[in-house]
C-alpha cells in the first residue's frame, strides 16, 4: 500500500531541493500549484499520467516516488 504522507514529504522535500515553488513544478507539469500542494500534503497522488514527468522533473524514478525514498 502507497504511504501518502510518506510519498508527499519525499516529493516536497526534492522540489525544494531542485530549488523549484509549487508554481514553477505545476508550470512543468501542467497541473495547478493546488494539486502539487495536494500531493505534499498526502491529500492526493499524482495521476499516471504525471507520474513519469513528475520523476523527470525531480531528476528521480518513478520508484522513488512511489516508494518515498
Amino acid at each position: 500500500m502507497l504511504d501518502s504522507i510518506k510519498i508527499g514529504m519525499f516529493i516536497a522535500n526534492r522540489r525544494k531541493q531542485i530549488g523549484y515553488t509549487q508554481q514553477q513544478l505545476a508550470d512543468k507539469l501542467n497541473v495547478s500549484f493546488q494539486a502539487v500542494s495536494k500531493w505534499e500534503n498526502g491529500i492526493t497522488h499524482p495521476n499516471i499520467e504525471v507520474l513519469c514527468k513528475l520523476a523527470s522533473c525531480l531528476e528521480i524514478t518513478v520508484d522513488e516516488i512511489l516508494m518515498g525514498a
